[in-house]
């Protein structure tokens, strides 16, 4: 798929739309602070902050993590490979490097309920 600017879409999985808050935090830093997780899939995602991306260069370290309606916590780490200024808004691409078993099961869980929807 091209995408806007001449480039080719390199994803392999499909990405899931959400608009769910999480606090992000980068690598050797204390503070962390709230974006929306817009889009998901099993290996990457973007995050739209509510200001420029901030501090986030590209290749930093961050972890990142929210509630699920269950209250497990979904945790993750991933590195930016691209920063993003767009129509809708600042934000940064990720990879996501690790994940925990409760962020791979609401993944599962999108999967699912798009496939009902989808019936």
């Amino acid at each position: 798929m091209q995408l806007p600017g001449g480039q080719t879409d390199r994803r392999r999985h499909r990405r899931f739309s959400v608009g769910v808050p999480v606090r992000l935090r980068m690598k050797g830093s204390a503070m962390s602070t709230m974006v929306e997780l817009s889009d998901v899939s099993f290996h990457g995602c973007r995050m739209r902050t509510l200001s420029h991306a901030g501090g986030l260069g590209l290749n930093a370290r961050v972890a990142f993590g929210f509630v699920l309606p269950n209250r497990n916590i979904a945790l993750a780490k991933g590195h930016v490979v691209r920063r993003i200024e767009d129509a809708h808004g600042s934000g940064v691409g990720l990879v996501i490097d690790r994940a925990n078993v409760a962020f791979y099961e609401f993944l599962i869980t999108l999967a699912e309920s798009e496939t009902i929807l989808a019936a």
